[in-house]
């Protein structure tokens, strides 16, 4: 007699590990058996939905992070002056 496992969700830690396997050279029929995914198409996805995340996530504005650098470097400034003045 055969054992049936049931098959649950998998869940993100899981299926970001099949996305690093994949990306470290495991073909898509290895993942597949290995981390008992069914369907190809599932882990294609998942590699899709990853890169768009890691692409939003990698976008900056260079411009915003300039400005705000100036202003805590200015804020610096004012209150080193401020304290060299006694006005604390």
């Amino acid at each position: 007699m055969a054992i049936v496992v049931k098959k649950g969700p998998i869940h993100l830690r899981e299926r970001r590990s099949v996305v690093r396997a994949i990306e470290s050279g495991m073909s898509f029929k290895e993942a597949q058996v290995v981390f008992n995914v069914s369907c190809r198409s599932s882990i294609k996805d998942w590699i899709k939905r990853f890169k768009e995340e890691n692409t939003e996530l990698s976008v900056y504005n260079p411009l915003e992070v300039a400005k705000k650098t100036t202003e805590t470097s200015e804020d610096l400034r004012a209150q080193s002056l401020e304290k060299g003045f006694g006005r604390s």
